[in-house]
């Protein structure tokens, strides 16, 4: 397995259940432009990880599924990246989620649909930027470009080059 080596190199992190609507392909393929696309020429030692969290909930059948599909998709797709993407299953383990959230340089949450999502507000109340979709009630939690960003789902371009400008900045304000 992948680990993380914070503090030495930054992450992007979503933490969502492996579930069929929280968008973890679209996350791999924005991960994959961002990395492909907007840091082609950065040595990876230099780019951020990505960290895929969260845990399978008891009535969700296809969460074991999603994981596998994830891993297999990891190797197939994205086997050049594969040595910077931690997928890990973590059940609500507050400390390592409160953690892993306060030190990512950006969260994500590109859910397909969504009501209110806790992991967003934690985000933003953390200051962490947030990119997320204009899905189900999360555009009620974000401000496009004041506390967040909001792309359409499945919008990996955009994706990517908002979170490359996050990094940018984060870079700059917390050092």
């Amino acid at each position: 397995m992948t680990q993380l080596a914070f503090p030495k190199r930054d992450y992007i992190v979503q933490i969502a259940r492996f579930g069929p609507s929280k968008g973890i392909p679209h996350v791999l393929a924005s991960y994959a432009v961002l990395r492909r696309t907007y840091m082609r020429d950065t040595h990876p030692r230099n780019a951020p990880q990505l960290v895929l969290t969260g845990q399978s909930a008891v009535d969700d059948p296809d969460a074991s599924l999603i994981y596998d599909q994830t891993l297999e998709a990891l190797e197939k797709q994205y086997a050049d990246l594969r040595q910077d993407v931690i997928v890990l299953r973590l059940g609500p383990k507050d400390q390592i989620l409160n953690a892993l959230l306060s030190n990512a340089k950006v969260a994500l949450q590109l859910s397909a649909r969504e009501g209110f999502e806790v992991k967003v507000s934690e985000a933003l109340h953390k200051e962490i930027p947030v990119v997320t979709t204009k899905a189900g009630g999360i555009p009620l939690q974000v401000s496009h470009g004041q506390s967040g960003f909001l792309a359409e789902p499945g919008d990996a371009e955009a994706i990517a080059a908002i979170c490359i400008i996050c990094c940018r900045i984060r870079r700059r304000i917390r050092g």
